[in-house]
């Protein structure tokens, strides 16, 4: 029974409950601040990620164009070259037609390695992300090494098929858009309004930049062998250029809504120079030319937007790599944040149990002394006196 324990044993017990519901309830909190930390590590690593898919993004937007000015050129150094220089019944004919299209090649070939450099880091990270990431952050890791996977496919099919350019854009696009997918994933596990508003501002500027990049390569894909005047494009293409050009619109307008005052200034910066502001009319003044049948072989409107639209994705591709390095400075700040509260919570929980125990201590000791000169002044009168 409780009361026959000694007193020794009795503020043992006093002391050990308070420290035991202090160690349970302190190691609660700092496992929380540890728990929440790790998150924000988690969002840290897609953050950088993200930084890696955009650079992969915009060597693919490169490559892409490379390749639709192959397709184009046709005779004159373009696929069409090559193609005739592999079913050529003559080795001479066919060495001519190779040595044409060779310096494309070399072009594409050049290309080839700044994409590969640029998708080893996405790959290397994009393999660590398992059970303790969201399910669809899993799933779209997945999927965005799968469509890098397929990039030599997709790069020997475009290249050395009669795959209509269209088609070659599209498959581009496709991929293009699957690595975007991961990159809307940053703040999936993360809490911070701030940061989910950054991702989705990021967002908006990546889907716009894709947007001019595939216009660009179709207004590319309408020029001659010559790269001056114009052929008609396919229904298809027309259909997928206007409804690039009202993709862009509408992403522009939610730009404008969503951004902050900081963001929209970003943007204004850098799109509203005169070499911007032209390309940005010539692309729309070639896309209503090819809407219209334009054919006229002796007007460069349509080389000209082509070749000056890259100014735009450029523009782009700038306000998109400041709008990364801000949310990958906004997930560093909550990483830190979190392991400075988790470090802080741990020693709060250390000094208050070092003070409980010293005091419960001397208490306990202020109560145990009397006792024990009580006990031995009795135990010598009966005893001895």
């Amino acid at each position: 029974s409780l009361r026959n324990w000694r007193v020794r044993s009795r503020l043992l017990l006093l002391v050990t409950l308070p420290t035991v519901a202090a160690l349970v309830f302190g190691g609660f909190n700092v496992g929380s601040s540890i728990v929440s930390a790790q998150a924000d590590q988690r969002t840290l690593q897609l953050a950088r990620l993200a930084g890696d898919v955009t650079s992969l993004v915009q060597a693919l937007q490169n490559e892409r164009e490379d390749t639709i000015t192959y397709v184009t050129m046709a005779t004159q150094g373009g696929r069409a070259n090559e193609l005739l220089g592999n079913s050529a019944p003559s080795a001479s004919v066919r060495a001519i037609n190779k040595a044409d299209a060779a310096p494309e090649l070399t072009l594409l070939n050049s290309d080839y390695s700044v994409t590969n450099a640029a998708a080893r880091p996405v790959l290397s990270v994009a393999a660590t992300i398992g059970s303790s990431y969201p399910a669809l952050v899993q799933q779209q890791a997945q999927d965005a090494i799968a469509a890098i996977g397929d990039l030599p496919a997709l790069r020997q099919t475009a290249t050395n098929s009669e795959l209509p350019p269209l088609t070659v854009i599209d498959d581009y696009g496709s991929t293009i858009t699957q690595l975007l997918s991961l990159e809307d994933q940053v703040s999936s596990g993360s809490n911070d309004a701030t940061l989910a508003d950054s991702v989705r501002v990021l967002s908006l500027i990546s889907s716009m930049k894709e947007e001019v990049a595939q216009q660009q390569a179709i207004v590319t894909s309408a020029l001659p062998d010559s790269l001056v005047g114009a052929n008609p494009l396919s229904s298809s293409s027309l259909s997928a250029l206007n409804q690039q050009a009202s993709e862009q619109g509408a992403n522009l307008s939610a730009f404008d809504l969503e951004a902050t005052p900081d963001q929209r200034q970003l943007y204004n910066t850098a799109l509203s120079s005169s070499l911007a502001a032209t390309a940005q009319q010539q692309l729309e003044q070639a896309t209503s030319l090819i809407d219209n049948g334009f054919k006229s072989a002796n007007d460069p409107t349509l080389a000209v937007a082509s070749s000056d639209t890259g100014y735009t994705v450029s523009s782009l591709g700038s306000v998109e790599q400041q709008l990364v390095a801000s949310v990958i400075s906004r997930s560093t700040s909550l990483r830190n944040h979190a392991i400075t509260l988790a470090i802080i919570i741990f020693l709060a929980v250390v000094l208050l149990l070092a003070i409980t125990l010293a005091t419960t201590t001397f208490i306990g000791r202020s109560m145990v002394g009397p006792l024990r000169r009580l006990r031995t002044g009795a135990l010598q009168i009966a005893g001895v006196r």
